[in-house]
C-alpha cells in the first residue's frame, strides 16, 4: 500500500552545523573599555551583532541554539532593551544573575555548551564570542570531543597553539572565513532625494589619487563578497593596509567624491550604524573587479 507522504514516519532529528554562545556580559565590557566614546563601543557592538547574525544564516540552515548570556539588569541602564534587541536580531537572550556570583554567565554559558556538546544530537562547530576571557578549559574540551572551535574575543590573544583568539572584529567577515560568499551586483546609488542615502551620491568621476584606487582593491579583496560593508571594520582595514599619512576618512570622502561609494545610516538594534555601498557601475570599480576576475564586472572598454 503507498503511504501517504502525511502518514510517513518523522525523521529522525539532525545535528545543527554550529551553534553560537556569547558572552554578551564580558563583550559588552570590553568593548566600553575599548573604545572612550560610548557611541563607539555601541556602534562596534551592533556591527558584531549583525555580522555574527549574517554568519549564522549561513551556518545554521536547520535551525540552532544562538544565545548570549549576562545580568541585563546589572549590565546597563536599559536591560530590558538589550534582551529585546537581541531576541529580535535571532540571539535568545539568557539572563543569569551576578547579584551572589560574578562572572555567573560564563559560567553558564560553559555548562549549556558542554551539555550540548555531549547531548544526542550535538553541532559540528561551535563559535563562542567573549570580551576578554579566555575560555582554554571549555575550547579543549570541545576539541577533545571532536567539536570544530572558533572563538572570537575583543582583546585577541594566542595563549596556545590549540587556543586561538580571532579579533571579533573578524566576525563581521566570517562569510569569507568560511569560505562562503557570492553576490549580486548592488545597484547604482538611488537618486537624491529619495531619502535612502546620506547625501545625493556625487557625479561619476574617475579616481585619481592612487590610495583610493587602493582602497577599492582592500574593499574587494577583503568586503568583496557583501553588498554593504560596515563602516568601522573598514576604516580599520584602512588604517592596518596604509601607512600613518592617509587618513581612512579622507580616503572614504574621495571615493565619495567620485562617486565610486556612498555612506548609508541603518537604524539597527541595538544601536545605529553606518554602512557603504560600492557603485557597481563606476569604472574604477569595474577595473578592479576585472582584476579580481569578478563575472559580473563590466568590458574592460566600458565608459561613463
Amino acid at each position: 500500500m503507498r503511504t501517504h507522504p502525511t502518514d510517513a514516519a518523522p525523521r529522525a532529528a539532525q545535528a545543527p552545523q554550529a551553534a553560537a554562545f556569547i558572552d554578551f556580559e564580558n563583550l559588552y565590557r570590553a568593548l566600553h573599555a575599548r573604545h572612550a566614546d560610548a557611541d563607539e563601543a555601541e556602534e562596534a557592538l551592533t556591527e558584531i551583532l549583525h555580522g555574527l547574525k549574517r554568519f549564522l544564516a549561513e551556518e545554521l540552515p536547520g535551525g540552532g541554539p544562538a544565545r548570549a548570556y549576562a545580568d541585563f539588569n546589572d549590565l546597563a541602564e536599559h536591560g530590558a532593551f538589550l534582551q529585546r534587541a537581541l531576541f529580535d536580531l535571532g540571539f535568545e537572550p539568557r539572563y543569569v544573575s551576578a547579584e551572589h556570583q560574578a562572572a555567573a554567565a560564563a559560567e553558564q554559558l560553559c555548562i549549556e555548551a558542554a551539555a550540548l556538546s555531549a547531548g544526542p544530537h550535538p553541532p559540528g562547530a561551535f563559535v563562542i564570542v567573549t570580551g576578554d576571557r579566555l575560555y582554554v578549559p571549555l575550547q579543549a574540551w570541545l576539541r577533545q570531543c571532536g567539536r570544530r572551535v572558533v572563538t572570537f574575543s575583543a582583546a585577541p590573544r594566542r595563549v596556545a597553539a590549540a587556543a586561538p583568539f580571532l579579533d571579533t572584529r573578524d566576525a563581521l567577515d566570517l562569510g569569507a572565513l568560511v569560505g562562503k560568499g557570492g553576490r549580486s551586483a548592488p545597484a547604482r546609488p538611488p537618486a537624491a532625494g529619495d531619502g535612502s542615502a546620506e547625501k545625493p551620491p556625487a557625479a561619476p568621476r574617475r579616481l585619481e589619487d592612487p590610495a583610493a584606487r587602493r582602497a577599492l582593491e582592500i574593499i574587494e579583496e577583503h568586503f568583496g563578497q557583501y553588498d554593504e560593508v560596515f563602516l568601522t571594520p573598514l576604516l580599520r582595514k584602512f588604517s592596518d593596509e596604509f601607512d600613518d599619512a592617509c587618513d581612512p576618512k579622507a580616503i572614504v570622502a574621495l571615493l565619495e567624491e567620485a562617486g565610486a561609494a556612498w555612506l548609508e545610516k541603518r537604524e539597527g538594534f541595538p544601536y545605529a550604524y553606518t554602512v557603504l555601498l560600492v557603485d557597481a557601475a563606476h569604472p574604477d570599480v569595474q577595473a578592479v573587479r576585472a582584476a579580481y576576475g569578478r563575472a559580473d564586472a563590466l568590458p574592460s572598454d566600458f565608459t561613463l
